[in-house]
């Protein structure tokens, strides 16, 4: 027994200094040490709730009178025919409810019921689509219709009914893209409307109904700018796509102080926004977090990459695979590919968004669109090369056969031509590479990309390149690092990296900025004391840097943004020696979730 113990001693004491001495340096491993270590009160489970505080804040909506008219005409209703003459009938309306004028029911038949066998009571009322009716007057608990397609007959029942209604959205040339982009989320968030998108242009009233016909919508909701640029307002026109009628025009006066929830910096994120909402255990080591609805069902999924896996999750009051199936959905890559880059962008303006990955087998990047349908994801495109979407385009980088980017990123036409000219190409300034800026956008500026510089700094250039603001301090991004094949010695390694994200939303680029241990030198490596989320916003002084977030974990190394919601992903570099004995990796990942809150009203 001594002998068993004075071997396995020694060896237990070797292995703990051996996965100790693989942490890498960067990530504010201390601070973790001491939090993984402080006393608990109780075991945290994978994907269990670990803290709650919500603060209360409501959104401000720029939109809300058009919103109103938009959702106002499809609201639940239901009642019965009392009498037919011609094609006009009278119907009384259930808990004495009024429609409103130009509303359209369905029309249904009432079947032979299903009776208990025993009880006789009625189990199930079969119904029949026959027809569709207009509402032509109102009143409390009462209306006229009139009959615009199908047959009718007293005692026929007319519903709108509480499922998600297909609805076309199309934007006007006329109308800006950030104003457009804000009404089309406050339309899909509603979880009223199954919404699909077309590229902007100056298409008539039937055109718009014959594209609508296409996507089998029922409604089109169509946004054209009206008014002067110093009282812009937002006209929404509301049209029945099967007879193209218009039934609502609506006009909206647009407040720029008030639009995109973040654009304005600190006084968006929840008073004490130093505490995150909702922290979750990931019983895996993902490197890469993303969002997007990918079922096209109104929620955000969070995508989580995990060496050649991509997991899907919901996080709620917990962090549960997402679908709601059975069995966990993941998309496999192959075995031993590194990912490097995850977003979702909706491609085909259908109401889903589709993946976007690009990972490395090998020395090559190889890059990949997927589509989930039916429950299984579908390939749609397969190439070499680092890809991301920009708007409503994918952009594409060669890769160096040998390791890192070549060339300059250029518009990739993945479906065959049908891209081609269907948005604006932006011109990217020479010599930045594909993962290594974002677009700062500025009512009436020209626009200006936020990239990191090689002083590890935060710096705005024109589009020739021209730089026209770096930060004072440095942002050091960290760096993700990939071997490169060289002709150097043996012994000698060289390497490429990629930085930290930078995410553009509305007129603010957000990202990291990591507080080395020692800012005064080039601390590449030495770790960082203290990671800080930031917000970068335009104004009369010029550029403005605000800390949106403090005392978040050094070990951060993603994030996304979803809604009203930031995920952050940060790595655990407390190993469960367990897993070893499990075949599993000893590391996993945790996911911290803060509330961004809103203006009040």
């Amino acid at each position: 027994m001594y002998r068993k113990l004075h071997y396995w001693l020694p060896c237990s004491f070797l292995a703990f200094i051996l996965i100790f001495s693989a942490v890498p340096a960067h990530s504010g491993f201390i601070e973790d040490l001491v939090a993984e270590n402080a006393p608990k009160k109780k075991k945290v489970l994978p994907y269990e709730r670990v803290a709650v505080t919500y603060p209360q804040e409501a959104l401000v909506n720029p939109f809300a009178p058009a919103l109103k008219k938009a959702l106002e005409f499809f609201t639940p209703l239901e009642g019965n025919v009392l009498s037919v003459q011609g094609d006009v009938m009278e119907v009384s309306l259930a808990e004495g409810k009024t429609a409103i004028e130009g509303m359209r029911m369905g029309l249904f038949r009432k079947g032979e019921p299903f009776l208990h066998p025993v009880t006789k009571q009625i189990i199930v009322q079969s119904e029949t689509s026959i027809g569709m009716a207009e509402v032509t007057a109102t009143g409390q608990g009462s209306a006229t219709l009139r009959l615009i397609e199908g047959e009718v007959a007293a005692g026929d029942v007319v519903r709108i009914t509480s499922g998600r209604l297909r609805a076309l959205f199309y934007q006007h040339e006329s109308v800006d893209w950030d104003v457009a982009e804000e009404y089309f989320f406050w339309l899909k968030d509603s979880g009223r409307f199954a919404i699909a998108e077309t590229p902007p242009g100056n298409a008539s009233d039937e055109e718009i109904a014959e594209i609508a016909r296409g996507w089998d919508a029922t409604v089109a909701v169509v946004i054209r700018s009206v008014g002067t640029p110093v009282e812009p307002r937002l006209q929404q026109t509301l049209m029945w796509v099967n007879d193209s009628k218009v039934f609502s025009a609506e006009e909206t006066l647009i407040k720029a102080e008030e639009l995109t929830t973040l654009k304005l910096g600190k006084e968006y994120f929840a008073p004490d926004r130093n505490n995150p909402t909702i922290t979750f255990k990931v019983p895996f080591t993902a490197t890469l977090i993303a969002s997007g609805d990918i079922d096209g069902d109104g929620e955000q999924e969070i995508l989580l990459a995990d060496g050649s896996s991509v997991h899907f999750m919901s996080a709620g009051a917990s962090l549960v695979p997402a679908f709601k199936s059975r069995d966990e959905v993941v998309l496999k890559g192959e075995i031993g590919q590194v990912p490097v880059w995850l977003e979702t962008a909706d491609l085909d303006h259908d109401g889903a968004d589709e993946v976007l990955l690009t990972a490395l087998r090998g020395r090559m990047a190889i890059s990949s669109i997927y589509d989930f349908r039916d429950g299984k994801f579908t390939l749609l495109w397969e190439g070499q090369g680092f890809i991301r979407a920009i708007g409503k385009t994918v952009y594409i980088q060669p890769s160096d056969p040998d390791g890192g980017f070549m060339g300059s990123p250029s518009p990739l036409d993945w479906q065959g031509g049908s891209q081609a000219g269907a948005y604006k190409h932006i011109s990217i300034p020479d010599g930045l590479d594909i993962y290594n800026f974002a677009i700062l956008k500025e009512r009436g500026q020209p626009l200006r990309f936020a990239t990191f510089n090689s002083q590890r700094k935060l710096a705005m250039l024109s589009a020739s390149g021209q730089e026209l603001w770096a930060s004072q301090d440095p942002y050091n991004p960290f760096n993700r690092s990939y071997l490169r094949d060289t002709l150097a010695e043996e012994n000698e390694e060289e390497t490429w990296v990629l930085n930290d994200r930078l995410v553009g939303i509305g007129e603010g680029i957000y990202t990291f900025r990591r507080i080395s241990y020692n800012n005064n030198i080039n601390a590449k490596g030495l770790g960082h004391s203290e990671t800080l989320f930031m917000g970068i916003f335009p104004s009369s002084e010029g550029i403005r840097e605000n800390i949106l977030i403090k005392k978040m974990r050094g070990s951060s190394i993603d994030f996304t943004i979803a809604g009203n919601k930031l995920y952050v992903l940060a790595e655990s570099f407390i190993p469960n020696p367990m897993n070893i004995f499990k075949g599993k990796k000893i590391f996993s990942s945790k996911l911290t979730v803060y509330l961004l809150g809103g203006k009040k009203q």
